[in-house]
């Protein structure tokens, strides 16, 4: 989702986000490493899915 259409909420991530740049072509079982402030934070794809 792009950022004007999830300003106020906190269910959602921006695809211009550093954790949606990460996530891009991951699959289930995949780690994902995303950059922060407070430094390098490791994630696990445990599931993927669709909200319409």
């Amino acid at each position: 989702m792009g950022y004007d259409e999830i300003y106020g909420r906190n269910d959602y991530i921006s695809i211009d986000s550093p954790m949606a740049r990460a996530l891009l072509k991951k699959e289930v079982g995949d780690e994902a490493v995303v950059q922060t402030p407070g430094g390098e934070v490791l994630w696990w794809i445990n599931e993927i899915f669709y909200a319409k």
